[in-house]
């Protein structure tokens, strides 16, 4: 549910209390098969570059946005003892490298998770509305395998994404794969 200024999830069926990475990787499995889906949707060529170009900036917004916050209210909010300053003997370029370890790790975990929704997607029983609604089957499976395959990429490598970017230029890379079924 969205408003101007409000965002609200509920998904009561899936409610559980996990890794960070799993929101986000939710977030960014159902952005990278919105976005591989386009070409399916076209009624001419080219006329979802627009939009496509705009899912990418969502993903790095996302990211960046999230990472920045996460980084403030760390450093400003500190309630409770875990990874305070005390901890890095008050070493302030320690406790940034620990940062940046703790967001890779949370960066790593949410490509993994993005991965495994996409297969699940796919081949599970919550089939992806961007891929049903398109019409032409042959289109459609095309558009699927893109994103099977790129699902099973982030699956295994998960820690080869280093970071917003690489992700973003690896849906470029498997939107332009041609596949001849």
């Amino acid at each position: 549910m969205c408003t101007e200024t409000d965002t609200k999830v509920i998904d009561p069926e899936f409610a559980f209390y996990g890794p960070m990475g799993f929101d986000l990787g939710a977030l960014f499995a159902n952005l990278a098969m919105n976005y591989l889906s386009q070409d399916g949707h076209e009624k001419l060529k080219g006329d979802r570059l627009d939009y496509k170009e705009w899912i990418l900036q969502t993903i790095d917004e996302t990211w960046n946005k999230f990472e920045s916050k996460f980084i403030d209210l760390w450093k400003n909010n500190q309630n409770g003892d875990a990874y305070t300053i005390n901890f890095f003997e008050n070493d302030e370029e320690k406790f940034l490298i620990e940062q940046k370890k703790y967001l890779s790790n949370i960066f790593n975990d949410s490509i993994g998770f993005a991965g495994a929704k996409i297969i699940r997607r796919i081949f599970g029983f919550a089939h992806n509305i961007d891929f049903d609604w398109i019409e032409d089957d042959k289109k459609r499976a095309v558009c699927e395998l893109k994103s099977a395959k790129l699902g099973i990429e982030m699956i295994l490598n998960s820690k080869s994404f280093a970071n917003i970017e690489a992700l973003t230029s690896r849906l470029k890379i498997f939107d332009k794969h041609e596949i001849d079924l």
